[in-house]
């Protein structure tokens, strides 16, 4: 019998900056919100605390760039299992510390223990650093965890990804893969600009529902799109995200777009028979 997962700690440890990590956790967790699935965030980035400055209630700050770095870790590794989902977003930079406080506390295998599965978030890019270091990640976790691929083709390219051994070793071990629709840099800085204008973390579900907060029409718009696409495929790859009972409510469905497409070609027959 399959085992049963009781909780997923969702995670992002990957070395290099700007590949997009942030904007993928922050669709991930509108997705779940959407989902009505309960979580904890922890931002370990605490330059940027993209997630922190949007999420304060459900997010613990956590440093991890000081002496107390492992011990910080710690307590991040001790709280897991409390809710059915967790989110891990880390700092570049950061991927050593974590892999060396997972191995010494001998997480994963006390995680399974509970009932308790790591997802990690794989983002390919050609650079030969970022492939190595995702070959770390890789090796020193092996087939204890699940992995998500993320392409980001506006972004990165993944030419040394696509056909390489790191490839056939995540598709035998059955990760799985999710590409994100393109969010234009517009829509980026409207969004930046109207969380200076009210001088706090705005969400994403917050800037488009609240309308007195005036997000540019346009940027409405595209931001919509982007988490319908983006949601669609995180419904596609829910065992991967949640713990079991969650995931098996989870029906994927046709993004609007697509739907809306097929249903208009469906009036038309074009059978001469």
């Amino acid at each position: 019998m399959k085992t049963q997962i009781k909780s997923r700690l969702l995670a992002t440890v990957q070395s290099k900056g700007n590949l997009g990590k942030s904007t993928e956790c922050l669709a991930r967790i509108e997705w779940l919100k959407s989902r009505s699935v309960e979580w904890q965030a922890y931002d370990l980035d605490d330059a940027h605390r993209s997630v922190f400055k949007r999420y304060s209630e459900q997010t613990k700050l956590i440093s991890v760039s000081g002496p107390e770095s492992a011990e910080q870790l710690l307590r991040v590794f001790r709280n897991v299992g409390r809710t059915p989902v967790q989110i891990m977003d880390a700092r570049a930079q950061a991927t050593d510390e974590i892999l060396r406080v997972m191995q010494r506390t001998h997480f994963l295998s006390v995680a399974a223990d509970q009932g308790i599965r790591m997802t990690v978030f794989v983002f390919p890019y050609d650079d030969l650093a970022t492939m190595q270091n995702l070959e770390t990640v890789v090796r020193e976790l092996g087939e204890a965890v699940d992995y998500v691929v993320v392409r980001n083709p506006a972004k990165n390219p993944t030419r040394m990804f696509d056909g390489s051994g790191l490839q056939s070793i995540l598709k035998e071990w059955h990760g799985a893969e999710i590409t994100m629709p393109v969010l234009f840099k517009s829509t980026l800085l409207q969004l930046d600009e109207l969380e200076a204008r009210h001088g706090r973390g705005i969400s994403w579900a917050e800037a488009i529902g609240n309308r007195d907060l005036k997000l540019d029409v346009f940027a409405r718009g595209d931001l919509e799109s982007f988490l319908a696409e983006i949601h669609s495929e995180y419904d596609s790859i829910a065992g991967h995200l949640l713990p079991t009972n969650l995931a098996a409510e989870v029906q994927p469905k046709k993004p609007a777009a697509a739907a809306a497409k097929a249903n208009f070609q469906s009036r038309f027959n074009f059978n001469t028979e």
